[in-house]
C-alpha cells in the first residue's frame, strides 16, 4: 500500500509540475509575440458621417499642441488620421499611416510623432520626416476651423 502512495504522489507531482510549466511557458510565449504599438485602426473607432470635430467635445484640441486620432469613412480610406492644433486658429490632419511600412504612428509627443516599429519620426507641424527610415512625408488632409462653430472640418 505504501508503494501506490508513494507512486500516486510521485505521478501527482509530476503531473502538476507539467501543468505549472506549461502554463507559464504560454505566458511568456504570448508576451514575446504581443503586438503592442500603442493604439491601432481597430482601437479608433471609424465614423460614418462628414468628418467634422466639434471642439467642445475633444477638450484635448482645445490648446495648442493638442491631438488626437479619429477615423472617417470618407478621409484617408477611412484609416487613421491625426487631428493637431497648431495654433489658436489652425489645425492640420495628417495619415496616422507610416510612409515607411504602413504601421500606425504614434500621437505627437515632446514635438514629434513618432512611428513604432522602426523608428521613423514626422514633424507633427508638417508631416515632414525628420528622420528615416521614412522617406516621404505623411499625408496632409485640409483642416479647417470655424470659429463661429467652434469646429474643424477635414478633407
Amino acid at each position: 500500500m505504501a508503494t501506490d502512495r508513494r507512486v500516486f504522489l510521485q505521478q501527482f507531482a509530476v503531473s502538476a509540475t507539467c501543468v505549472f510549466c506549461a502554463s507559464s511557458l504560454s505566458m511568456i510565449l504570448s508576451a514575446c509575440y504581443s503586438n503592442d504599438n500603442g493604439p491601432t485602426e481597430t482601437a479608433v473607432p471609424i465614423d460614418n458621417g462628414d468628418p467634422v470635430i466639434d471642439l467642445s467635445k475633444e477638450t484635448i484640441l482645445q490648446s495648442v499642441g493638442g491631438a488626437v486620432k479619429k477615423r472617417y469613412a470618407k478621409i484617408n480610406g477611412g484609416r487613421t488620421i491625426i487631428v493637431v492644433r497648431t495654433s489658436n486658429t489652425t489645425f492640420i490632419a495628417l495619415s496616422a499611416t507610416c510612409t515607411h511600412q504602413g504601421s500606425e504612428v504614434n500621437l505627437p509627443s515632446d514635438g514629434v510623432i513618432v512611428c513604432p516599429n522602426h523608428g521613423s519620426r514626422f514633424n507633427p507641424n508638417t508631416g515632414a520626416v525628420m528622420q528615416g527610415p521614412a522617406a516621404s512625408p505623411l499625408p496632409v488632409f485640409a483642416a479647417v476651423y470655424d470659429a463661429a462653430k467652434n469646429s474643424v472640418t477635414i478633407s
